[in-house]
C-alpha cells in the first residue's frame, strides 16, 4: 500500500535535478529539544535531512519504510572525508507503508553491541566492567518491563567493545550521528574482527562531546541495518537512560502530559533522569506487543465495575475504552503500585489509578492519577471514572455514566 503526502513550499533557487528522485530507508530521530527528525537515508548511503510543511503526514512514516523524495535542496554541509549533510524541503513524499515495521506479539531476542568510543582523544576512560555489568541488568529490566518480550538467550548475546577511536566532528547532527556509527562499527569489523550485522541493537557510548545537548538519541523503530541510539559521557552507564531510548528502537514515542513533552513520570519514556528506573506504562507496554487488555469497553450504560490487578503483576492489568466520540484516541486505565521495577516509582505514583489517552500515533498523555475516592471525567465521553478501593491487591474501579462517584460502589 502507498501512502502519497503531497507537501506544498515556496518555490527555491536550487532544486534537485530534473526528474530525479531520492529513493532510500526513512529514519526518525528523537532529540532532547522534545522534536522529532525525519531522515532518508540514501541507496548511495548519503543522509538526508527532510522537511516537511506543516500539513505533512509525519505520523503516517515509521522508521524502516521505503520513500521515495522529491523536493528542494535548501543547503549542503561538508562533514568530514566524503561526509556531508543535505537539507532537503519536501515538496512530494511517497512512502511504501507496506514494507512498514510491524510490532510483534512473540519473543524477540535481543542482541547488542556496545561501543565504547574515544572521541577527539578526550580523557574519559570507559569502565568496561561496568558495561559488561550493565548488559546483564539490562537484560532482565527488559525481561520484566516487558513480560519476557524482550530478552536474551545467553549473556553472550550482548557484546561490550572497544575503546574505539574517532576523531572530532564538526557538529552533532543526525548526519555526525550516523558518521560515528558507520566508523565505530568499520574499525570493530576490521580491528576488533566483530561481525556487528549478527546483531540488531547498537549502542553507541560516546566520551562527552560539547557540541551534543543531548543525554541519549534513538531512531524511533529499526532500520535494515539494526536499531541505533547513542549516549554522551555518563549518561550511557545510567541503565534507565538506556531503557528510555531503546523503547524508542521498539517504536515507541514519548509518554507526555498535555503541556510536557517528557510529563508522564511513572513511565521511562517520560523524563529519564540519572538513576530513574521504572518500567513503562500500561499504555507503552500495549504498544509494545507486551500486554494484552484485561477489559476493552466500548459503551458506558449506568455503573460498569472492574477488577483491576497491578500493572507489573500481570500482562492483563488495563482497560481500554474505545469509543467512536473519543475522535481517533483510547482511553487506558491501570492500577501501579511499587512492585518489580516500579519499585523505583517515586512515592507520588504508589498505589494509585491512573489514566491515559492514546493518540492515533501511539503517543500516551498522562491524564490523572487518583488515590482511593479519586474520580476523572473523561473528555469527549462524559463518563467518570471512580477509584472506589482496593481489594486483595487490586484497584476497584467504576466507569459511571453520570456527573460523579457519589454513588457508592460496594467492594
Amino acid at each position: 500500500m502507498l501512502v502519497r503526502a503531497v507537501l506544498l513550499c515556496l518555490a527555491l533557487p536550487v532544486f534537485l535535478s530534473r526528474g530525479e528522485v531520492l529513493s532510500g530507508e526513512i529514519i526518525k530521530l528523537s532529540y532532547a529539544d522534545e522534536s522529532e527528525a525525519l531522515h532518508l537515508r540514501a541507496q548511495d548511503e548519503r543522509l538526508y535531512t527532510l522537511r516537511l510543511s506543516k500539513e505533512s503526514h509525519f505520523d503516517l512514516v515509521e522508521t524502516g519504510v521505503h520513500a521515495q523524495v522529491r523536493g528542494t535542496v535548501l543547503s549542503t554541509r561538508k562533514l568530514r572525508d566524503d561526509d556531508q549533510e543535505e537539507i532537503v524541503q519536501v515538496q512530494e513524499l511517497i512512502v511504501d507503508s507496506g514494507l512498514a515495521r510491524q510490532k510483534r506479539h512473540t519473543w524477540e531476542a535481543f542482541t547488542s553491541v556496545t561501543y565504547a568510543i574515544q572521541m577527539c582523544n578526550a580523557e574519559f576512560g570507559h569502565d568496561f566492567e561496568r558495561l559488561k555489568n550493565n548488559t546483564v541488568w539490562l537484560n532482565d529490566y527488559l525481561m520484566k518491563c516487558t513480560f519476557g518480550k524482550y530478552g536474551a538467550e545467553s549473556v553472550e548475546a550482548n557484546i561490550v567493545i572497544g575503546p574505539i577511536p574517532l576523531p572530532c566532528a564538526l557538529g552533532c547532527t543526525a548526519s555526525d550521528a550516523y558518521s560515528w556509527a558507520r566508523s565505530a562499527q568499520d574499525y570493530a569489523s576490521k580491528n576488533l574482527s566483530v561481525d556487528v550485522s549478527s546483531y540488531k541493537y547498537h549502542m553507541f557510548m560516546l566520551s562527552p562531546y560539547h557540541a551534543c545537548n543531548w543525554a541519549g538519541l534513538g531512531t524511533i523503530g529499526c532500520t535494515s541495518k539494526g536499531c541505533f541510539s547513542w549516549f554522551l559521557g555518563k549518561y550511557g552507564y545510567d541503565i534507565g537512560v538506556v531503557m528510555h531510548e531503546l523503547g524508542h528502537n521498539f517504536g515507541l514515542l514519548h509518554s507526555t502530559t498535555s503541556n510536557n513533552e517528557y510529563g508522564d513520570g511513572s513511565c521511562i519514556m517520560g523524563m529519564a533522569f540519572e538513576g530513574s528506573y521504572r518500567c513503562y506504562n500500561a499504555p507503552q507496554t500495549l504498544n509494545l506487543g507486551a500486554a494484552h487488555p484485561k477489559h476493552v469497553v466500548t459503551s458506558v450504560q449506568g455503573r460498569v465495575k472492574f477488577l483491576l490487578p497491578i500493572h507489573m503483576s500481570t500482562n492483563a492489568s488495563s482497560v481500554v475504552i474505545r469509543m467512536w466520540s473519543s475522535r481517533g484516541y483510547n482511553y487506558v486505565l491501570s492500577y501501579r503500585a511499587p512492585i518489580s521495577y516500579d519499585s523505583y516509582l517515586h512515592e507520588e505514583y504508589h498505589n494509585k489509578v491512573f489514566v491515559h489517552k492514546v493518540r492515533g500515533n501511539g503517543k500516551t498523555v498522562l491524564l490523572a492519577y487518583m488515590d482511593i475516592g479519586g474520580s476523572y471525567t473523561l473528555p469527549k465521553i462524559g463518563a467518570v471514572v471512580c477509584f472506589d478501593g482496593v481489594l486483595e491487591e487490586k484497584a476497584h474501579v467504576s466507569l459511571y455514566k453520570g456527573d460523579d462517584c457519589s454513588v457508592n460502589a460496594e467492594l
